[in-house]
């Protein structure tokens, strides 16, 4: 696969697929006021942290992924659809993580410049340990 078709027929179909079910689900679970609201709702109910809600929501995803590798089978959703719902809660998770960051930095008398997930958190001495 040549890098211009894998740019256009795979990376720029799957932002456009990820931004229509973002938009068209994204409601139904989690209202109009915060795209990260269903997590942290079944979060305090479960008494669990958001991350972890969305973990467990992304997991059948991938393991419906993992089952098509290993037999080359589909046995509901077809696996683009897996594959995408699986990226769509990496980016939620995403969202979560920086979101958790922008609210712990402040409060360890740390930088409230935006948190940048890639550059890390290297010297932060957080209160948990994961």
């Amino acid at each position: 696969m040549t890098p211009e078709y894998f740019e256009k027929y795979i990376l720029e179909v799957m932002y456009n697929d990820m931004i229509l079910l973002c938009r068209s689900k994204g409601v139904e679970y989690a209202g109009k006021e915060d795209k990260l609201a269903n997590f942290k709702k079944t979060a305090i109910e479960c008494g669990i942290d958001p991350m972890q809600v969305c973990y467990i929501f992304m997991n059948k995803h991938y393991n419906a992924i993992q089952s098509y590798i290993k037999e080359k089978k589909v046995y509901s959703e077809p696996i683009i659809q897996r594959i995408r719902d699986c990226q769509l809660y990496l980016a939620l998770l995403e969202g979560l993580i920086i979101e958790a960051n922008q609210e712990i930095l402040p409060a360890l008398g740390k930088s409230t410049a935006p948190f940048n997930p890639m550059v890390g958190t290297e010297g932060i001495d957080f209160p948990f340990k994961g």
